[in-house]
């Protein structure tokens, strides 16, 4: 009887076993003790808990939130999160520790110490497990670790590393600050620590700190994040001083160019020579070449992703500077200390208040000139919790110039005193606006969201204007003409958009989200006015399109950053885009991939594919560098570019030393390019934009880059080499055969070096090399549209006669090299700090070409009759430039 009642227990048992796991749990508990817990689950689920109370923590606190949960699941919840094994038994659940399998969550921001200020892409690496996160965007991170002893190493670049251990007993949220390195001393780095380094790395990657760019020689003092970023492989300056980006083959168009989230059109002040980058208001720059992430998208060769400074939120601090061009001054604070910020930084340049005095006297009020431009930056943050934080960025430049001539003439005859007066002026004003409000916030340990509404604005404005006076003193008639030519143009962008970043595993760094931006194009407007009392002639000509063309660009994402072992990690992510303007929609599914291999403590292999498109063109005059070139959309008749890229590169590293060294092969395919058509320009009387581009263009660009770069110890640079191919083919135009683009470059070499010989002394110095740009030799010249206007024409007639061109960008400039030099000298005083900058742009006074024209001369062959002889010439920008600054911080 008793064996057969055994045997009927051992049948039942898993039957009585499966009803104990299938029943349905509910449980909410926030900060509950485990034996609370465990109470709840005896009698939803009728089961018997057995465990050794000196092993089970029956005091920790536990939070769950399920509902309508098998007890396996229940049980694997409490296993995963609070380290606890169970067995079952019938209806019995043995419990006991098991530290193995308990994961938790450390999450937290990275900041300045000094600050507040969040830490963007700093490392935060648990040395025990190995496993490391790099911070978001807005210094966020968050790291799955088993329940351990852990011991944290955090490191940033110029900053002092943080190593704190400690038991991580449960989730935790930290603050952890680091303190910023002014001495850039050597920096040891222990065996252990020396694995942050693995994995992290990405060759197609550039980042740029503020204290770099501050080090580097600078044209005219004026230290600039783009000239800075021109130093580096793979980079081109374009014309000689530009800041201008033409990155693998593209143009600057082609370029996202990120201030706080918001796209910048044009960047350049003083028709390229600066950028509207004032470091004295930003914190972070990155420059992303290949294998872009799926969260960037709409430009098809590069990402510069720049961020504004938050503000000082514990104390006062303020800085600026006086140049040769401009003069800059930034003030930052705790609005509340340790709970809202703020900054704002303005530079303005003076040569207007400097050159215009000067001029007018010295041609006695009869020419007027004047140049100036200014930025606005400004950042508000505001922390609502310790979950949620609110900021506000605000940016504003300008561009303006005028320029004025007066004249008189006189005739005196018997019976006749005639007078002629003509006045004409000319106003170019451009520049753009900007706002962001972003908010962010923690949903748990491993979910971060930041949402961000975006408007910005671009403007470019011309006016000319030439009158035309005659006065006859005796009879007292007065007569007049007036010739007046406006031309304007501009984009608007309103956005929306909200990004999550996700930790699910160890193994897994998770980025979704997806957005929308509204654009507003006005391609050009552009009129002529001309009114006469001669014969009361008056007409009015409209010479470009005046419409607005709205468009909506429509995009989500996904992209996924597996560690598969630790050798092997994959990048994977896709960026799709509905793009909508009039009755026309283009949908676009853009895969990218990037696959890293470390066979080696040291050295690193990295392949990647991405595929772009772009919905917004660029009509740029061949020869001219002005704000006037014009941002057309996608339409229904151009549609959006194309580009796909691939590239291979390798990277060796001696973190103990400071050394790395990379090299990386590309290839990049473009499609749907245009171009204005070879008998036309920006000037040209055609009402419609669409009707005088070259559409259907393709593009081929392909190159090796190496970068050898010293990043500690007292002297620190870097020595960069591009070899690249740079082609662009149309149907319509030189031919139908592929030219060289027109910054086609073969060689390009840069060398950058900073020494500090004290704390208060250091030099610095920079090389470039360049072969000389392509451009098209003119071979011959005819008469222009432009000629009919006479002496009313706003330009000369020999400046913009038609011509005829011969091969398209069929000739070389001669190669372009210089050196500039830099010193600094610093002196902390009771009140601060101030620093004089000395330096010299193109130290031994290379003459290189900034464009070619033609001059005729008149010659005589041995007496015979002068006869023209035109000649090529070059002419040479800058010279050797000396500089001078002081700066001064609080």
């Amino acid at each position: 009887m008793h064996k057969n009642l055994f045997f009927l227990c051992l049948l039942l048992a898993p039957s009585f076993s499966f009803a104990q796991q299938s029943c349905s749990i509910s449980i909410s508990c926030k900060e509950k003790a485990l034996q609370e817990v465990l109470q709840q689950l005896r009698e939803q689920c009728d089961v018997v808990f057995s465990y050794n109370p000196e092993s089970i923590p029956l005091t920790q606190k536990i939070s769950l939130q399920l509902s309508d949960k098998s007890l396996d699941f229940v049980l694997d919840q409490l296993s995963e999160h609070y380290g606890l094994g169970y067995q079952l038994r019938g209806n019995r659940v043995i419990l006991f520790k098991d530290s193995k399998r308990k994961q938790l969550i450390l999450s937290g921001f990275v900041k300045d110490a000094e600050s507040g200020e969040k830490l963007i892409a700093a490392r935060v690496v648990d040395l025990r497990s190995g496993r490391g996160v790099l911070t978001n965007e807005y210094g966020f991170f968050s790291l799955k670790l088993p329940c351990d002893s852990i011991s944290l190493w955090v490191t940033y670049a110029t900053y002092k590393n943080l190593r704190k251990s400690f038991p991580l007993e449960k989730n935790a949220f930290l603050q952890l600050e680091l303190n910023p390195d002014y001495e850039l001393g050597e920096v040891e780095i222990l065996a252990d620590e020396a694995r942050i380094w693995e994995g992290d790395y990405d060759p197609s990657e550039v980042w740029v700190s503020i204290r770099e760019v501050k080090a580097l020689p600078a044209l005219l003092g004026e230290v600039d994040v783009m000239k800075t970023l021109q130093l580096m492989p793979g980079v081109q300056a374009g014309r000689e001083g530009s800041s201008g980006l033409y990155i693998r083959g593209g143009g600057p168009d082609q370029n996202l160019v990120l201030l706080d989230g918001v796209p910048l059109y044009y960047v350049n002040h003083l028709g390229g020579f600066f950028s509207i980058f004032n470091p004295d208001a930003l914190t972070d720059v990155k420059l992303i070449k290949g294998g872009f992430p799926s969260r960037y998208g709409g430009r098809l060769s590069s990402v510069l992703d720049v961020h504004m400074k938050e503000g000082n939120m514990k104390e006062w601090h303020g800085a600026g500077s006086l140049g040769l061009l401009t003069g800059k001054f930034s003030l930052e604070g705790p609005l509340k200390k340790e709970k809202s910020s703020f900054i704002i930084s303005a530079r303005r340049s003076y040569l207007d208040l400097i050159l215009s005095p000067i001029v007018s006297r010295i041609t006695d009020r009869s020419v007027g000139l004047g140049y100036a431009f200014y930025d606005l930056n400004a950042k508000i943050n505001y922390l609502l919790s310790p979950n949620d934080r609110f900021y506000v960025s605000f940016y504003s430049g300008h561009d303006r110039t005028f320029t004025s001539f007066k004249s008189e003439t006189q005739n005196v005859q018997p019976g006749l005193k005639e007078f002629w007066e003509r006045k004409t002026s000319s106003l170019v004003q451009w520049g753009n606006n900007l706002m962001a409000a972003r908010w962010n916030h923690i949903w748990s340990p491993r979910l971060f969201s930041n949402m961000t509404a975006t408007y910005g604005y671009y403007e470019y404005k011309l006016q000319f204007n030439h009158n035309y006076t005659y006065h006859e003193e005796l009879s007292g008639r007065r007569s007049f003409a007036n010739y007046q030519w406006r031309y304007q143009s501009g984009i608007q962008d309103i956005g929306l958009k909200l990004d999550f970043d996700f930790y699910p595993h160890p193994l897994h760094e998770v980025k979704f989200g997806g957005g929308s931006l509204s654009h507003s194009f006005r391609p050009g407007y552009g009129r002529i006015n001309f009114y006469s009392d001669f014969d009361r002639f008056i007409n009015s000509q409209a010479v470009s399109d005046s419409s607005l063309i709205r468009s909506l660009e429509n995009h989500v994402y996904v992209e996924d950053q597996w560690k598969i072992s630790p050798k092997f990690r994959l990048h994977t992510g896709l960026h799709a885009v509905y793009y909508v303007v009039g009755k026309k929609s283009y949908p676009s599914l853009q895969p990218r991939i990037s696959a890293f291999y470390r066979p080696a403590k040291n050295l690193q292999f990295k392949a990647a594919f991405v595929s772009m498109a772009q919905y917004v063109h660029l009509l740029t005059n061949p020869g001219l560098d002005l704000p006037s070139d014009r941002w057309v959309p996608a339409t229904e008749k151009i549609p959006p570019q194309t580009a796909q890229q691939l590239s291979l590169g390798a990277w060796w590293e001696r973190p103990d030393k400071g050394w790395s060294m990379s090299v990386e092969g590309y290839y990049k395919k473009l499609q749907n390019l245009i171009a204005y058509s070879s008998s036309e320009n920006f000037y040209s009387q055609s009402i419609q934009w669409q009707d005088f581009v070259e559409k259907d263009g393709t593009g081929e660009a392909y190159g090796l880059e190496c970068l050898l770069r010293k990043i500690h110890g007292k002297t620190s640079g870097w020595i960069g080499y591009t070899l690249s191919w740079n082609y662009r083919q149309f149907d319509h135009i030189n031919g139908g055969r592929p030219f060289p683009f027109r910054y086609d470059r073969r060689h390009d070499i840069s060398a950058a070096i900073v020494h500090d010989f004290s704390e208060k002394v250091s030099f610095s110095a920079n090389w470039v090399y360049g072969t000389g740009n392509a451009y098209t030799l003119t071979t011959g010249r005819h008469q222009s549209w432009m000629q009919d206007i006479g002496e009313f024409s706003p330009f000369s007639l020999e400046g913009f006669a038609g011509v005829f061109a011969g091969e398209r960008n069929g000739n070389r400039m001669r190669n372009y090299h210089r050196l500039d030099l830099g010193f600094q000298f610093k002196k902390q005083t009771n009140w601060g700090e101030r620093s004089w900058h000395l330096g010299l742009y193109n130290a031994y006074n290379r003459k290189n070409p900034y464009y070619y024209f033609f001059e005729t001369e008149l010659i005589s062959d041995n007496g015979g009759p002068l006869l023209p002889l035109v000649k090529l010439k070059q002419f040479s920008l800058f010279s050797m430039l000396p500089s001078i600054s002081y700066h001064f911080s609080f």
